[in-house]
Formats: structure tokens, C-alpha cells, sequence
């Protein structure tokens, strides 16, 4: 095997993590150092963002470590949350000062959209002491390549908004009932896998203009994937928004939509369909992977699916399996929330109840205060 600078720099950086990880070489504060990306309008930010107001809902310690902005000084505090999946572990490997690695119970934020996790990951694992992820699917993928413990950590889906949007900013009209989807390119178009709900909103109501409206929300499109998308809606009445938004401006397109359709080949939580639930919109997604955490038939439209092996010409998507959803049922489920008020509206509650519940910050932060006990006796003095 050829040993590239990098992979020397990781092993001498393991090695010395590994001589120094002991309790007793600095006395440490309880609390968390929490590495990440606060400010990105992404779904990996709002994941952050999640979790150090669930920190606040505990009354837990922590301080930010902005990795964009990483500060002159850091509290003594003795566990380090770290916001870097394996594909990106060199560059938190890189930024984190080796102090403050050291001493410090370390635990690596990570997510998984498969059932297996890349081997071009493993080699991070002893980086770490322990993991959390935001969904059981994932969890159980990151369990089969490590017995370190893996807790779950829930997204926390925030939808409140500075300024709210309606529907003819979006040139919605005000008279249709409108079906949405969204994805980002650089989350992998088959992933999301868009192809699906234009498939089934054609079998629900082929190429009426008077019936309802799909409308699919992307970012970072890209010419050769929107021209075959277009292609496949064909004459449906399917309308493509590709500018860029606010993140108000995105929760506001999901409040003006009547249901969020999700009918991805894999998610490891699935925050955007998690946001829409909290509205109070019904969703139709796949009943497969991170989201059927969240999801049930009450609050949900559930999809049967097949899985197919992954075959992607992203290299990290080249291994396992994903779901392949049943359009057909996906369209019935169209048809009858369109079609039948009465269990839209049963949907729609179970929807947002569910999430407000289940999923506040302050079930997330006890899950994260109940862990913080667990670790403080141990790691910290």
C-alpha cells in the first residue's frame, strides 16, 4: 500500500491522540466543545443548529467551534462534538488544534444514507471515542463497522421564520393544489430521485391543467438532469423553480404547498419531509431508511418500495442497496389527498403533532442530557 503524506499525517495524529486520550493528563470541565458549520444554510447546518438549542433546552454547557471561524481560545470543557462525516474527517483532523483534541472524550457526528457505510471511512474510526447520528437507520449501518458506542441523536426540524413568503411570490397560483418536491444536486439527483414523484403525479393525473400542480424545487441543477426531467413530465402540469432561496424563502414554499412528496432511493434523517410534518402539510415518501423514524401510517403516506442494488457514479454510492419506490401507490396516495379532505386533515395533524412532540428540542436535549451525565464522571474531572 502506498503511504501518501496524508495518510502519514493521519496515523502519527491517531497515534498521538491514542498515547494522550487519558482522563487525568489535563483536569477538564463538563461540558461540550461543538465543531461544525453554524452558518450554512444547508441541512448539515440546520443539523447543528439543532442540536446546540436542544443543549440550550437541556441547560447543558457548551461553546461553539465554528470551523469557518474557529476562536482565539476554547472553554476547558471535556468533550468534543465533531460535526465531519468520513468524508471530510481530514480537513476536521486539520483545523481542530491538537490540544484540544487531547484529554477530550471525542464524539463524531455522523450520517449515512445506506445500509453499508464506505470502507474509505473506517480508517477514521479510531479517531473518535463514540458516535451520534441523527436516525436508527443510521446508527445501525455505523454499528457494523464499530463496537463504539452509537447514540441517537435526533434532527430537530426548525420552522420558524423572520419573514414569511406566500404563494404569489412564488408565482404559485392562489386556486390549485399544488404537490412539492425539492432537491439539491450535490445530494445526488438519484438519490432523491425527483424521476419517481414526476412518475407517479402522471399516473395520478396524467396531463390535466386543471387538476393539481407539481411543482419541483432544485438547487445547483444541472442542464443534462433538468433536460431529462422535463422530458419525463412530458405535458403534466409540472413547473421547475431553480433560483436560489433564503432559507425563509424555502420553509415558505413547503407553508404554500398542500403536500411534500419524498420518494428517495435512501435518507439518513430526511430533514426537509421532518420540516413539512411540522407545518402541518401531509407527505408522501418512501418507507424506507433515516425518515421512518419520524414517520408512521398515521402521520405519514408510507410508500412500499424494492430494494436494487445502488448504482451511482458517485464513488461513495457504489456499495449496498437503496429503495426503489412503488409509484403506483404513490399516485393513489395523490389521488386521495386530493380527493378526500377528511383524511388529508387526518393526515396533516397527525403530521404536525407527532412532530412537535416527539421531536422538540427539549426530547432532543434530554436525550443529550442523559448521555452528558453518563460521560461527565468518566472523561471529565
Amino acid at each position: 500500500m502506498r503511504i501518501t503524506p496524508k495518510k502519514l499525517y493521519l496515523h502519527s495524529r491517531r497515534v498521538l491522540i491514542e498515547a494522550f486520550r487519558k482522563p487525568d493528563v489535563r483536569r477538564l470541565e463538563p461540558g461540550f466543545l461543538c465543531y461544525g458549520y453554524p452558518a450554512f444554510p444547508t441541512g448539515l447546518g440546520e443539523s447543528f443548529r439543532g442540536m446546540v438549542r436542544s443543549m440550550d433546552a437541556a441547560g447543558l454547557p457548551y461553546q461553539v467551534m465554528d470551523f469557518d471561524h474557529l476562536p482565539a481560545s476554547a472553554q476547558p470543557y471535556g468533550i468534543n462534538v465533531i460535526f465531519c462525516n468520513g468524508y471530510d474527517c481530514m480537513s476536521a483532523v486539520e483545523r481542530i488544534p491538537m490540544k484540544l483534541w487531547l484529554s477530550r472524550y471525542n464524539i463524531g457526528h455522523w450520517v449515512w444514507e445506506l445500509e453499508t457505510v464506505p470502507a474509505s471511512w473506517h480508517r477514521y474510526l479510531d479517531l473518535f471515542d463514540e458516535f451520534w447520528t441523527p436516525s436508527s437507520f443510521s446508527a445501525e449501518a455505523l454499528r457494523r463497522i464499530t463496537d463504539k458506542p452509537v447514540i441517537v441523536v435526533p434532527d430537530i426540524p426548525e420552522v420558524d421564520r423572520e419573514k414569511v413568503y406566500g404563494r404569489d411570490d412564488f408565482g404559485i397560483p392562489r386556486d390549485r393544489f399544488v404537490f412539492l418536491t425539492m432537491y439539491d444536486s450535490n445530494s445526488l439527483y438519484t438519490r432523491k430521485n425527483p424521476m419517481a414523484v414526476i412518475k407517479a403525479f402522471r399516473t395520478a393525473f396524467g396531463e390535466d391543467r386543471n387538476g393539481p400542480l407539481l411543482i419541483v424545487k432544485v438547487t445547483n441543477g444541472r442542464e443534462p438532469e433538468l433536460a431529462m426531467l422535463r422530458d419525463l413530465a412530458g405535458d403534466a402540469d409540472v413547473r421547475f423553480l431553480l433560483q436560489e432561496q433564503t432559507r425563509d424563502e424555502v420553509l415558505s414554499l413547503i407553508d404554500c404547498a398542500d403536500v411534500y412528496v419524498s420518494l428517495h432511493r435512501a435518507e439518513g434523517y430526511g430533514l426537509v419531509p421532518a420540516e413539512a410534518m411540522k407545518l402541518g402539510k401531509p407527505v408522501i415518501a418512501t418507507g424506507w431508511s433515516g425518515n421512518t423514524d419520524y414517520m408512521n401510517e398515521a402521520a405519514a403516506c408510507l410508500v412500499d418500495y424494492t430494494l436494487i442494488p445502488v448504482e451511482d457514479l458517485f464513488h461513495f454510492f457504489r456499495e449496498g442497496r437503496w429503495a426503489e419506490a412503488d409509484t403506483v401507490q404513490a399516485a393513489a396516495y395523490m389521488k386521495r389527498l386530493y380527493t378526500d379532505p377528511v383524511y388529508y386533515r387526518s393526515i396533516a395533524e397527525s403530521a404536525k403533532a407527532s412532530m412537535e412532540t416527539a421531536f422538540s428540542y427539549a426530547s432532543c436535549g434530554a436525550v443529550i442530557k442523559e448521555r452528558y451525565q453518563s460521560l461527565k464522571g468518566r472523561y471529565t474531572s
